[in-house]
């Protein structure tokens, strides 16, 4: 917790303690925090004995009261908003610590979910050593992305809780001591996952992450996604993001516009809702081309080229932020225009008369060019132009090594699957997967074994009778109507 000094919070409630005895005070609201009483000097108490400069520990009432709250309050989203507002106000002189506003805050959110915990828990502490000995798992005791996600929400609390566990709230208390104890084990199997999870990730040059809403929202929330964000993923794109997936001697990182610049470690709790690709860049080769490239670095050449496309790579995105320092994602009403696109058929809406120069995006990538000015791309327009720069850089490096041998290459050796009418500033996820899949050279990456053992990474289908509402409206919706669906593509 952040350090407090005495001066701040001071031991303002002694007076009110002997009222909680009277229950109508107890429950009282209070007028100014829109809580009531009882958890308004549950909050004094815990922002006095939270600052390291009190060494005194908790009377055995003080800590009656605390205990009582945090066995309350575990999912109190009524009491979650009304905290949103305190953190608001200032709290000097109040009683209140900001730290302890934030911390409970984080408390009530991660436990909303809290009746699920406990069968989650228990699946995942029985599982985890029969994964790791290879022993086959059931799909009905494996752990949904919901469950996961309680899981995921309790665990991240042991920071917040072992501090007062440590000043002595949680003494003879073997409801709060349990989940304490519980919070601390699954922190500890999370972590041990990571690192397995880290451990398993094989460096391949040309992948691709797309974000699933729908897994999302259960690894993220613990609740499906709502009617209309079914029917965007129906009718538009079930992925609400794409990035570029690269890695380094310390972990696989995403590069990616969301909304700026960013590369972001890709870890396990990513994986549970993304959808892997990779490019394969031999079937971007024709056999003539191949020929050469076999004759020039012998029978391995499809490692050398593939060693080739992973340097290439990591030069575009090993640092996104300073590359791409001027370029932020397309405003909202851009997004619109992508998903509305989709709307028209044969698949119209996605071409232009204007052709693309694939020299000029591979020269914008590889210069300056997103440092200055001001830039804007959809995500996924970022995935397809990085992807056509590094194919016209290999391109450009394949012909030079030849030439060295001295081979004559004749035409383009790696082929770019992106069409040259193809309007990049429409291309929402799902055209881009559709476009890599029409070109055949893309497939997507096998799940971790571990991973996949303990937890369901697939979404439950919908009843027939959803799906065909879903489709009627569908058949209903027009380009006209779709601004009032809700769905980003950023």
């Amino acid at each position: 917790m952040q350090p407090v000094t005495k001066k701040v919070v001071l031991k303002t409630y002694q007076d009110d303690l002997a009222k909680l005895d009277d229950e109508k005070y107890a429950n009282a609201v209070d007028p100014q925090y829109g809580i009531t009483n009882r958890n308004l000097i549950a909050l004094k108490i815990l922002s006095y004995y939270s600052q390291p400069e009190v060494q005194e520990k908790p009377s055995e009432i003080e800590k009656a009261i605390v205990q009582s709250f945090l066995k309350s309050i575990k999912g109190d989203m009524e009491l979650n908003s009304a905290l949103k507002a305190i953190a608001q106000t200032a709290l000097i002189g109040t009683g209140l610590n900001g730290t302890i506003i934030s911390n409970i805050l984080a408390y009530t959110y991660k436990t909303r979910h809290i009746n699920t915990f406990n069968s989650a828990f228990d699946k995942l502490n029985r599982n985890y050593e029969r994964a790791l000995n290879g022993e086959d798992i059931d799909d009905e005791d494996r752990i949904s992305l919901a469950e996961y996600s309680s899981i995921y929400d309790v665990a991240k609390l042991h920071s917040l809780m072992e501090p007062l566990k440590q000043i002595g709230f949680f003494d003879g208390d073997p409801i709060l001591e349990e989940f304490s104890d519980r919070s601390n084990k699954c922190l500890e199997i999370l972590e041990k996952i990571e690192s397995d999870f880290k451990d398993s990730q094989v460096a391949k040059p040309g992948k691709l992450t797309f974000d699933h809403t729908e897994k999302k929202s259960f690894v993220m929330t613990g609740k499906c996604l709502s009617f209309f964000e079914l029917l965007i993923a129906k009718l538009i794109t079930k992925h609400g993001h794409a990035s570029k997936l690269y890695s380094e001697a310390s972990g696989s990182f995403v590069s990616h516009i969301n909304p700026d610049p960013i590369n972001e470690k890709f870890d396990m709790r990513s994986y549970l809702y993304t959808d892997i690709y990779r490019i394969k860049i031999e079937t971007l080769i024709a056999p003539e081309q191949q020929a050469k490239l076999k004759e020039a670095f012998g029978d391995n050449w499809l490692t050398v080229v593939n060693g080739m496309y992973a340097e290439i790579e990591r030069e575009i995105h090993d640092n996104t932020v300073g590359k791409f320092s001027n370029l932020s994602a397309s405003s909202e009403s851009e997004q619109y225009k992508a998903g509305i696109s989709s709307l028209l058929p044969f698949g119209l809406g996605h071409k232009k008369f204007a052709k693309n120069d694939f020299n000029v995006i591979r020269e914008q990538v590889f210069s300056q060019f997103y440092t200055t000015g001001q830039h804007k791309l959809l995500c996924s327009e970022f995935v397809a132009h990085t992807t056509i720069a590094a194919l016209m850089e290999l391109n450009r490096r394949l012909e030079l090594e030849l030439l060295k041998k001295p081979i004559k290459p004749e035409g383009r050796i790696v082929k770019i699957p992106f069409d040259q009418h193809e309007d990049l500033h429409r291309m929402h996820p799902d055209r881009l997967l559709y476009v890599l899949k029409k070109a055949g050279c893309i497939e997507e990456e096998s799940d971790i074994p571990l991973v996949s053992s303990l937890f369901v990474r697939k979404t439950k289908k919908a009843p027939k009778h959803h799906d065909k509402t879903v489709e009627r409206h569908v058949q209903a919706s027009s380009a006209t109507n779709i601004n009032y669906l809700k769905f980003s593509i950023n």
